[in-house]
């Protein structure tokens, strides 16, 4: 099913996006500064002397990490829109097992074993089942 697939590419696409983002942020969250000056004390003897100062240079978020999170809340939107079709199409499926199953699987993001457990059955007997229904419909 053509849905099911832009589902998942959607959630490899979003993950991608946020790993970007989170590197992005680190790289501009470590940003260190360091300048020196010349002073001196205040009370007598005025001893000139060289001062280091370090510190971190005030976050701005840049245009490219911009840019990164509008792709983010596009692919998001877009992500609820599959989601929402995915949702319409379950309600023309019968078999409550099935819908389960699709749900489980490309909705909720589950893995084989997981969704075996939550159906009180094996990883391999939910997988083919789902397979037998995509291959009769």
């Amino acid at each position: 099913m053509d849905i099911l697939s832009k589902c998942e590419d959607a959630k490899r696409e979003i993950k991608d996006l946020e790993q970007r983002i989170q590197k992005l942020e680190e790289a501009e969250n470590c940003k260190l500064v360091m300048d020196s000056v010349r002073g001196s004390s205040d009370a007598f003897p005025y001893i000139s002397r060289n001062i280091v100062i370090e510190g971190i240079k005030e976050k701005k978020e840049s245009k490219k990490l911009a840019r990164y999170k509008r792709m983010l809340e596009e692919k998001k939107d877009e992500l609820l829109d599959i989601t929402i079709d995915i949702e319409e199409y379950l309600k023309e499926i019968d078999n409550s097992r099935i819908r389960q199953i699709i749900r489980h699987k490309y909705i909720d993001g589950m893995n084989w074993i997981q969704i075996g457990h939550k159906m009180k059955t094996t990883a391999d007997a939910a997988r083919m089942e789902l397979k037998r229904f995509f291959k009769k419909n």
